[in-house]
């Protein structure tokens, strides 16, 4: 876990395995504090704030998880404004919360996304009426 010397929060990584249990990625977690073991999060755009700046500017993507793709959650508002994404398109896997509905706005913004070289994950994904149009612009789709 690597820990933020100025601020009273860490980030953490998940190990993203593949069907074969061959560590492929990993996914960026928040944690409010070094010894916290799951997320508190109360505000999805801060915490995604800080997460980034920690593994993006403070560490860097290659020393935190060398040539492996990262998976980051991102709030609504970071999917609508795809200027406020991460550098290094090509390592990051955009991940869609699974509180985000397939709206015609959200899938817009997500083609956007991709063509920006993203690639997009959908986590928690739980098949309903108002997300299935969220599996036309997935290149992965997390289950647990």
């Amino acid at each position: 876990m690597t820990t933020a010397t100025a601020f009273n929060y860490c980030i953490a990584l998940q190990p993203i395995c593949d069907g074969t249990m061959t560590h492929v990625a990993d996914e960026l977690l928040y944690r409010a504090h070094g010894k916290a073991t799951a997320a508190d999060v109360h505000d999805h755009q801060t915490a995604t704030a800080r997460v980034c700046n920690i593994a993006f500017y403070e560490t860097g993507l290659a020393n935190l998880v060398g040539t492996r793709k990262i998976l980051v959650n991102i709030p609504e508002e970071w999917i609508l404004d795809p200027k406020l994404l991460p550098p290094a398109p090509e390592q990051i896997v955009i991940e869609v919360l699974e509180t985000l509905a397939g709206t015609p706005e959200i899938i817009s913004a997500l083609q956007r996304i991709r063509a920006l070289g993203y690639r997009i994950a959908l986590d928690d994904f739980v098949p309903a009426p108002d997300n299935n149009p969220l599996l036309d612009v997935a290149d992965i789709v997390k289950i647990d």
